[in-house]
């Protein structure tokens, strides 16, 4: 029988936890009460407080989340970042409101939260606004990246929170789905899942009970699933989360949901308190397991569901073997730690990431976009074993008809090698403009001995001058 189990005690000081995140191989919760860091290194049967948020003037760190190889958390109108130790260090400040929400997009943290403004760091500096207040109505309660942009979701009254906004890329918010009915409070989390955005509701239970929205990728919410009735005493969902291409879900009462089709299976509760999880759903980077983390205190929990590992991942067989581990999160090349040393890797996307994404020098009858001069090139791209690609030349020129093509000869020529070498017996390059500003590219790839093909997919944005994986 599924339940949950306590994997860790309350932590004295901590009244609550509000978010959890993965981080070099441990788990970290961000708390109530003054905004400390705790960490779990997956050994010790309780939290160690890894810094505090006091002399921050702050209640809460409300979001984790890496950026650059560090640890970050916002918490009042400030973003923290945690030195790797016993302490946050102050990095920016100057929102309005409460920030509860984050994520990495174009190279930079954007955030939002109680104000329902929209602010970007870059790297340094203090918070600087990209979008403001939508309405007087409107609580940010979650932003995502999806399809090479930000969403934000909303919370407020009934029937007046609940909206889906899309950033314009600029300076403001566009509204791209009003709230569902009368009884939505807010959608207060959203996930991604083969390709479509899904969020979970808040509602008054006189209307209608919780449900799983998702965006119709125009202008509205559709409900996927709802919530049967009022048995379990769940009024709001809180947190979502994906283990093996399910979505789980749970809120007041503790109440873990998967979504089945059209439909919410209840799997469980946390028996006895009633405690909430909000925002604090989870899958550990390192074993993989759901653990969620609850409202009122700060015990943590184990839902003895666990994913599946990718083949890239499976660290037990092939830890040692391959390339050290590239892979794009939000748009950044990232390596990882894990078991206090670089995460490897034993497919071939690090080989690809490497080959299509670094430049190779420009000879001298190419064409250069910017009449700069600089024909840019890597250390490690040799005139007699060059490594690299010439898409730079596209990505930093117009966005013109023939590009698909030129992008298509760009990439088969930085990844020949993968057949003159004998490490693929087959390659299929495509490319196609998915967007006015958005290049996607296909790369198809068959190993040798092997009866199945290998899919990686790239999104190129010319406006963000981004790169992403693709779908």
């Amino acid at each position: 029988m599924m339940a949950w189990t306590q994997k860790l005690p309350d932590f004295p000081s901590a009244d609550q936890i509000f978010c959890l995140n993965s981080f070099e191989g441990k788990l970290y919760a961000g708390t109530g009460n003054q905004g400390d860091l705790l960490e779990w290194d997956n050994v010790s049967a309780t939290w160690a407080e890894v810094a505090s948020g006091a002399g921050f003037s702050i209640t809460s760190v409300n979001d984790l989340i890496q950026y650059n190889g560090k640890l970050y958390g916002c918490g009042g109108g400030k973003l923290l970042e945690w030195n790797g130790s016993n302490a946050w260090v102050s990095k920016a400040s100057g929102a309005s409101g409460v920030l509860k929400t984050l994520c990495v997009y174009g190279g930079s943290i954007f955030a939002s939260g109680s104000a329902g403004i929209l602010y970007e760091w870059a790297g340094s500096g203090n918070w600087v606004q990209r979008a403001p207040l939508f309405d007087t109505l409107q609580y940010v309660r979650d932003i995502i990246v999806f399809n090479n942009k930000i969403y934000g979701s909303t919370s407020r009254a009934p029937g007046l929170g609940g909206k889906l906004l899309e950033w314009n890329g600029t300076n403001a918010w566009v509204e791209v789905a009003d709230t569902f009915n009368s009884g939505v409070i807010g959608v207060f989390a959203m996930v991604e899942l083969g390709g479509e955005l899904y969020g979970c509701t808040g509602d008054t239970i006189i209307v209608q009970y919780p449900a799983i929205l998702k965006w119709n990728g125009t202008d509205a919410w559709v409900e996927v699933a709802r919530i049967p009735d009022f048995t379990y005493g769940v009024q709001d969902l809180f947190a979502m989360e994906i283990v093996d291409n399910k979505i789980y879900a749970a809120g007041q009462g503790s109440d873990l949901w998967r979504l089945d089709g059209g439909s919410l299976t209840h799997l469980f509760n946390e028996t006895g308190t009633g405690n909430l999880i909000e925002n604090c759903l989870h899958i550990h980077a390192t074993d993989f397991s759901l653990y969620g983390a609850t409202g009122f205190n700060s015990i943590l929990y184990d839902s003895g569901i666990k994913g599946t590992p990718p083949p890239s991942l499976d660290y037990n067989e092939s830890f040692n073997q391959g390339d050290i581990w590239l892979h794009l999160v939000n748009g950044i090349s990232t390596i990882e730690i894990l078991n206090n040393d670089l995460r490897r890797d034993p497919t071939l996307e690090t080989a690809i990431l490497i080959s299509l994404f670094t430049d190779a020098r420009a000879a001298d009858i190419d064409s250069l976009p910017d009449n700069s001069g600089e024909k840019n090139g890597w250390w490690a791209d040799d005139e007699n074993d060059p490594i690299g690609s010439k898409l730079w030349l596209l990505f930093r020129s117009s966005t013109t008809e023939d590009i698909p093509a030129r992008a298509e000869q760009r990439a088969r020529e930085s990844l020949q090698w993968l057949l003159d070498d004998g490490v693929a017996a087959s390659l299929e390059v495509t490319a196609e403009r998915t967007a006015m500003e958005t290049l996607s590219l296909s790369i198809v790839i068959q190993e040798p001995e092997q009866t199945g093909e290998t899919v990686f997919k790239y999104e190129f944005n010319w406006k963000l001058q981004a790169i992403s994986e693709g779908r």
